[in-house]
């Protein structure tokens, strides 16, 4: 076994008592003397035998512990306490009987040097917890990357483009305060905070830049939870400062009045704001609209409702949309094939249209405030929290109340006044 770290201070706190401890502190010399047996198990006839330790300090011993190397007793040098032979197994063997030998010498050593007097049993404690442990000490930012190449192939290019870049700032972070082999275990709150300090004050990011720098790192030990490479997350119960949310960017039904009606947009014009009506109409992000497949994704019951049904990229939540009127037209205008552009190309085109119309808000107009106006829309016709979730395809009504609680005051006064109480 090689490379053993053991914290050797901790350890004794944790397996002795505080009498134990107080025996154990000395400076006197140590004799430690380490041989390796055969141990001859029943049947006594058995040709293959297991090569046990046996350890004596001071003279003491303690119970004999298994090195799990089994052999033959004619392969067995009892001498020179080696196994006989040149093979390539054997090389190896032999090698883990003397790394044996040296790590309990080490430990031996750093007892000696901390001012325990060490026992035998001490070092056989010491070595077989260090053995039961994993000898690998996992670097966080190693096990960034395993986590982000685990990811790759079931997220948006998009999001996985954002993961991507928080790895790189989580780099470039290590490799300035030269911790770039700092390992998962050591990982706390404090270590976190540090962090998100030097994103904050060093870096200049934003709170919500931050947070999310700091909870890849949260997501990174779960993963390694999940694997069984560490115990746990330290980190479950840290909560990060955010910025506050700001007001949600949407139009007025007069603005939409305004694209709906115009009469002359250009072809291309045209397409890119019967797609950003569409959004308004579904609540569809631009990933979803991009993707919509009406042979996959529209389902009719047998009443003639239609619904969209479809699973939101960004988040993987169920949006399950019904089609109104509106909606239902543009599709049979592209024959349920709405034609969209890229990304950029709608958020340009989206606002030379608004600009055409003469909609004063133009220059802040892009593909998302569609989905805005669509959860204003029907927050402020007084849906219910829950089913505007459902629509949208939010995780929980609570990252629905999280953007839109704001509008909701004109849905109770409406409500209040339904029943006579305003």
């Amino acid at each position: 076994m090689q490379n053993i770290e053991t914290n050797l201070a901790e350890f004794i706190n944790s397996h002795y008592s505080i009498r134990e401890r107080k025996s154990i502190i000395s400076h006197q010399q140590s004799k430690i003397v380490i041989r390796f047996k055969l141990r001859y198990s029943k049947p006594l006839s058995n040709p293959i035998k297991t090569i046990y330790v046996r350890l004596r300090v001071n003279g003491s011993p303690c119970t004999d512990f298994s090195t799990g190397i089994r052999i033959e007793a004619t392969q067995w040098d009892k001498k020179l306490m080696k196994i006989k032979g040149d093979s390539e197994k054997t090389e190896v063997q032999n090698t883990f009987l003397r790394q044996i030998e040296t790590d309990l010498l080490k430990f031996h050593t750093n007892l000696i040097q901390q001012g325990v007097r060490p026992t035998a049993q001490m070092l056989s404690d010491l070595y077989t917890n260090a053995s039961i442990k994993s000898a690998v000490d996992y670097e966080l930012l190693d096990y960034a990357r395993k986590f982000f190449e685990y990811l790759a192939p079931s997220i948006e290019p998009d999001t996985l483009k954002g993961i991507k870049s928080r790895v790189n700032v989580l780099e470039d972070y290590l490799s300035k305060t030269k911790q770039l082999r700092v390992p998962l275990k050591i990982i706390s709150p404090g270590w976190v905070l540090s962090y998100h300090k030097y994103l904050t004050t060093t870096r200049k990011a934003g709170l919500d830049h931050a947070r999310r720098c700091a909870a890849l790192i949260s997501r990174v030990l779960d993963f390694a939870v999940i694997n069984d490479d560490l115990e746990n997350n330290p980190l479950k119960s840290l909560k990060l400062p955010r910025s506050k949310r700001k007001p949600i960017f949407f139009l007025e039904e007069s603005d939409i009045l305004k694209l709906e009606n115009y009469p002359h947009f250009s072809p291309s014009l045209q397409k890119t704001v019967d797609c950003f009506l569409f959004q308004v109409y579904t609540g569809m992000a631009y990933v979803d609209l991009s993707q919509f497949d009406a042979k996959k994704h529209l389902k009719k019951e047998d009443d003639g409702t239609e619904w969209i049904i479809i699973n939101r990229a960004k988040t993987g939540s169920s949006s399950q949309i019904p089609v109104i009127e509106k909606a239902r037209l543009l599709l049979e205008k592209y024959s349920y094939k709405m034609p969209v552009f890229t990304d950029q190309r709608m958020n340009i085109n989206i606002k030379e249209a608004a600009k055409i119309a003469d909609i004063e808000v133009a220059e802040k107009i892009c593909t998302h405030t569609a989905r805005k106006t669509a959860g204003t829309f029907l927050i402020n016709r007084g849906l219910p929290l829950h089913t505007v979730s459902k629509i949208l395809g939010h995780k929980s009504v609570k990252v629905t109340e999280s953007y839109y609680a704001h509008l909701m005051t004109s849905t109770i006064k409406n409500n209040m006044k339904s029943v006579g109480l305003l």
